[in-house]
């Protein structure tokens, strides 16, 4: 398991430092991949991420090309920054629970050593919109999936990404063209890759960011820390709000209810700013299906204003110390 003691550590290195460019044949692949998957029923259509239904194919392809595209990322990112080769798991399973070796099945140093990931510590490469600033772990996945490491990746592409490559093409066509590697489907793979140059040509490269990573063990230990600080946050939140609430009460010009008013209002500061410590320090956040999280970025009036569709645990601050990532990925069997 990964321990380190350096949890809440964020790194000094400059910000584009994590910045990857993607370029076009990494998304058509990764567009590819979620097509096939989909119209071949390998894979699991359900979305427990959001409601728990069947997704239809666009939301399915959309968030499988996305995922993917966070796994090119981190590979494309350990070769730049530290000249590592990582081999990713591109291939098709009956069995979903053939896919919980991990998202990077080995990697190669730069002496030509291969580490076989699933054998030691395995992966789980999540993605987040380009917009977004947390990390979800739906509680399902993290008590049947036993990852040690999770690393996030913000993923910066138009939402009409998908619309922009379908647009006039034939599924059915597309992803038989898939399943051989005849003269014909490379011409049409050909033709697809020229149409979507012409349709998405402000979209490449695609801008991935490193986000940062968290080991199994830390993620249990700041779910343990921050449940109290969270509870609290809830009893503070309410407090504010009701003495928002009596504020409105008291109504009159006279000095007495002038005086109620600024009393009321010096206990809503303060009140305003124990929630603000409380918040500087929250890193994770285990959440129930309709409950509304802080989101730390925010000034703090008393309102909760994330809103979780699942159960699991949201992880805002993450470890960006990717050295000592690196040396976890490269940790031989003990």
């Amino acid at each position: 398991m990964v321990k380190s003691d350096k949890i809440d550590q964020m790194s000094t290195k400059d910000p584009s430092f994590y910045i990857v460019n993607l370029p076009e044949e990494d998304y058509i692949q990764c567009v590819l991949f979620a097509l096939a998957s989909y119209y071949n029923n390998i894979q699991t259509t359900m979305d427990f991420a959001s409601t728990g239904v069947k997704r239809d194919v666009g939301d399915y392809v959309n968030d499988i090309t996305i995922g993917k595209l966070a796994e090119m990322a981190v590979k494309r990112f350990l070769q730049g920054q530290y000249g590592l080769e990582a081999d990713l798991d591109f291939d098709f399973y009956e069995d979903a629970s053939q896919i919980d070796d991990g998202d990077i099945r080995w990697i190669k140093t730069k002496d030509g050593k291969k580490i076989a990931r699933p054998h030691l510590h395995p992966i789980d490469i999540k993605s987040t919109k380009g917009t977004s600033k947390w990390l979800l772990i739906r509680k399902e996945e993290f008590d049947n999936r036993c990852y040690d490491m999770y690393v996030s990746v913000k993923i910066s592409i138009p939402e009409s990404h998908l619309v922009d490559f379908l647009g006039g093409e034939k599924i059915d066509t597309m992803v038989a063209s898939l399943k051989d590697n005849s003269e014909l489907s490379k011409k049409h793979m050909g033709m697809l890759v020229s149409a979507l140059k012409k349709k998405h040509e402000a979209l490449f490269p695609i801008k991935a960011e490193v986000m940062g990573w968290i080991g199994r063990n830390e993620l249990i230990e700041k779910i343990n820390k921050q449940r109290k600080m969270h509870a609290q946050l809830k009893i503070l939140a309410t407090e504010y709000t009701a003495l928002k609430n009596k504020k409105r009460e008291v109504k009159g010009a006279t000095e007495q209810m002038k005086a109620e008013r600024r009393a009321i209002q010096a206990k809503q500061t303060e009140f305003r700013k124990k929630m603000e410590v409380a918040v500087r320090d929250l890193m994770a956040v285990e959440f129930a299906r309709g409950e509304e999280v802080f989101d730390p970025d925010l000034p703090h009036n008393g309102s909760f204003s994330i809103k979780a569709n699942n159960y699991g645990v949201m992880i805002y601050k993450m470890n960006r110390d990717t050295d000592f990532l690196v040396k976890e990925l490269l940790k031989p069997v003990s």
